[in-house]
């Protein structure tokens, strides 16, 4: 996992779990009690899970896909519309590739499997609140890669206004597509960390991303890469 922008978190996690399955809500009730994650709210559906989002702006929402009224994905998009600010982590039994690129083509800040450890899980719950990646540069450049017809039918807010980066902020946004680290960013731009993680939570800001990774998808989707800005 990379660092990013080190946002301020507080001592405890605000977190919204979203499930059909009232046995899974609770457990995940339980695996919280007594780390800096606490379930503030709770969903059974899709619509449940946005309102519920909408009225607790929680730190973090853990989304199932499979739910009944609207699913998961669906409810993603609506969240992140509403408010774009609070990432979003999908929490699934399902391990399936086109679910995870389709995710985040929709804003979603990471795609955990429910077989996580209790530790792995509140590590993660951590890195997305402090806008951390969650995923792996490796993991990150593949998905980008497999963007395609996802992209195409993603939601459109999700693009963000490009047109306020300035150049250096386009440079850094490019490289955020490769997974980049704040370090191995300043390196290939030959400026200071410091320097870098300023441009990063600039970009974000006026991208209105809550994570480096919906960042980095939103670049993929307007074509922006090293290579297209070396181009320019």
């Amino acid at each position: 996992m990379s660092r990013s922008v080190d946002k301020a978190v507080p001592k405890t996690i605000r977190v919204i779990v979203a499930d059909d399955h009232s046995v899974v809500r609770e457990g995940l009730r339980r695996m919280f009690e007594g780390t800096t994650v606490s379930v503030v709210g709770e969903a059974r559906t899709g619509s449940e899970a946005v309102e519920a989002t909408t009225r607790l702006k929680p730190d973090v929402v853990l989304l199932d896909i499979r739910m009944p009224d609207v699913d998961g994905l669906a409810a993603l998009r609506e969240i992140k519309r509403l408010q774009p600010q609070i990432p979003v982590v999908m929490l699934t039994a399902y391990d399936d590739p086109a679910w995870l690129v389709q995710a985040l083509a929709y804003g979603a800040a990471g795609y955990l499997l429910k077989s996580l450890s209790r530790e792995a899980l509140v590590v993660s719950v951590e890195t997305v609140a402090r806008g951390d990646a969650l995923l792996s540069p490796a993991h990150l450049k593949s998905v980008i890669r497999e963007l395609g017809a996802a992209v195409a039918d993603a939601a459109g807010p999700l693009v963000g206004d490009l047109s306020r980066l300035t150049a250096r902020e386009g440079e850094v946004l490019a490289l955020l597509t490769e997974g980049l680290t704040n370090e191995q960013i300043a390196s290939v731009l030959h400026i200071a960390s410091s320097t870098v993680k300023t441009h990063v939570e600039s970009v974000m800001i006026k991208l209105g991303a809550s994570d480096r990774t919906q960042a980095a998808v939103m670049a993929a989707r307007a074509g922006i890469t090293r290579k297209t800005m070396n181009d320019e």
